[in-house]
């Protein structure tokens, strides 16, 4: 193989810290994940997947507030970076900064309109901004682009029982029937029957 400088070795070898790093994140090992995407950012200053990967790890640690700052790094070097939008956005979410995560995941689904994930954490945070009606539209969009992510059908339950829909225990219990072995449908299930005063079918969903 043919050496072209310093500059394209630096490269190559900001790519190998960042591909070792993220066998680390995916061992959940996320200190030497952080120290290896570090190293890749030493070398390569503008790569924006290991700004946003260093971020998720920081995520990982609970360390939100250097996870934002990656997260804006990379997108700084790649404003259309989808991923890093969502990324932000949902450590924004963690912060209780959901305006702001808002904007983020709308920034994700304006790269990426098929992000089911971050048509689902928009909704979410819609919910928690008391705006039940577009977390439902948000929650039924997550479905349609990924029918098999059964919490979503356990977050689209609950707002319905927020808007007082009678019919939010059996979209809720869609989620349950996806997968049989997720606390979350049952959970989701019960707290819409606890909103709608059926409380022996809540009882039934808890147990």
């Amino acid at each position: 193989m043919k050496d072209y400088g310093g500059r394209s070795n630096s490269i190559q070898d900001a790519y190998a810290y960042h591909g070792r790093g993220v066998a680390y994140a995916n061992l959940g090992e996320y200190q030497r994940a952080l120290e290896d995407y570090s190293r890749a950012i030493e070398l390569d200053p503008k790569y924006a997947s290991a700004y946003c990967n260093r971020g998720i790890a920081y995520a990982n640690l609970g360390e939100y507030q250097r996870a934002l700052e990656d997260y804006s790094r990379a997108i700084e070097h790649d404003p259309k970076y989808a991923y890093a939008y969502r990324n932000r956005g949902d450590a924004y979410a963690n912060l209780g900064e959901y305006q702001r995560a808002l904007e983020d995941y709308s920034r994700a689904i304006e790269h990426d309109p098929k992000d089911a994930y971050a048509f689902r954490n928009r909704g979410i945070a819609y919910a928690n901004l008391g705006e039940y009606q577009r977390a439902l539209e948000d929650f039924s969009r997550a479905i349609e682009l990924d029918p098999k992510y059964a919490s979503t059908y356990y977050n689209r339950g609950v707002a319905y029982a927020d808007l007082g829909s009678t019919s939010a225990p059996w979209r809720t219990s869609a989620g349950r029937s996806l997968d049989p072995k997720d606390a979350s449908g049952y959970l989701g299930s019960g707290a819409a029957h606890v909103r709608l005063g059926e409380y022996q079918r809540a009882l039934e969903d808890c147990s």
